[in-house]
């Protein structure tokens, strides 16, 4: 019978299928790193989104967020596998279609192109409450917290593989004569994307069922607390100007030069978050 590492035995229980949920987080990781290292040159330069466009995206794309108390509430007698298991499929469903419209330009629309993007919000917002339920469920009692880490590592150290690859596939294409305009690199870089995410839902397929439910409780609101909710509302707002500065100051220098720029500032805060949770697995 085959062993599982030592320190994995030390921290799930005997009798948690570990391997498969952390298979999961790490294609579903690098999916997301290669999605999101393309999409911003993808609205620009493709699609030709300018900065007041993107703001309009980023509002309907992050709606899923606002709207997930809601959502979740539809789902409120299921597992949390199986809403992990939706969420998933989800994501993938969003995926395929922005490679299918990428590689059939007929429906490389702006309106269609946003759909399956919210399609893959959706998707990635509903497994942000379970996700953590089902690390700590697979964990022994006292070693939550390390489980925590460890799927948070993983899924982050996912992130950085794909965009590593994204600066891998369009240097290797720049070399070999492809322009800034060229959709080789999309296609190449979303079906990889689509291929990991399918791999990751089917692996979640497998994954057994559970009655576990994360605690759910009654929505409680309180008057003293509306700047607190107000705040909450408008937290996309910031981020929404992120991309509009962003679009506002490199607009010269993308148009003089071809270039795939990257979240640098972003890698670096997750490559900290990575080191972070493994030197709290060690000194555990």
């Amino acid at each position: 019978m085959r062993q599982r590492p030592l320190f994995l035995d030390n921290i799930y229980r005997g009798d948690a299928k570990i391997g498969r949920f952390l298979s999961v987080l790490i294609f579903f990781g690098i999916a997301i790193g290669l999605k999101h290292g393309v999409q911003n040159n993808y609205l620009a330069d493709i699609l030709k989104i300018d900065s007041f466009e993107r703001g309009i995206v980023e509002f309907f794309r992050e709606m899923p967020g606002l709207l997930l108390i809601f959502i979740l509430a539809l789902m409120y007698k299921f597992a949390d596998s199986r809403v992990f298991k939706i969420g998933i499929a989800l994501m993938a469903a969003g995926l395929a279609g922005i490679f299918v419209t990428s590689c059939m330009e007929m429906f490389m629309i702006k309106f269609i192109v946003v759909i399956f993007m919210v399609i893959f919000s959706t998707g990635e917002h509903i497994i942000m409450p379970v996700r953590s339920t089902i690390a700590m469920e697979l964990a022994k009692r006292e070693k939550t917290g390390a489980s925590l880490g460890i799927s948070a590592s993983i899924g982050q150290l996912g992130n950085i593989i794909g965009f590593l690859l994204v600066t891998g596939i369009f240097f290797y294409l720049r070399k070999n004569g492809h322009g800034r305009f060229d959709l080789t690199g999309y296609r190449i870089v979303f079906g990889l994307a689509t291929a990991l995410m399918i791999a990751a839902a089917m692996v979640a397929a497998a994954l057994k069922e559970t009655t576990l439910k994360a605690p759910r409780q009654r929505f409680y609101f309180a008057k003293k607390f509306k700047k607190y909710y107000i705040m909450e509302i408008f937290y996309g707002s910031p981020k929404t100007n992120i991309f509009n500065l962003r679009a506002l100051c490199f607009n010269s220098s993308l148009r003089s030069r071809p270039v795939n720029y990257i979240d640098i500032d972003g890698n670096l805060r997750w490559l900290l978050y990575v080191l972070q949770s493994f030197n709290r697995q060690i000194n555990r």
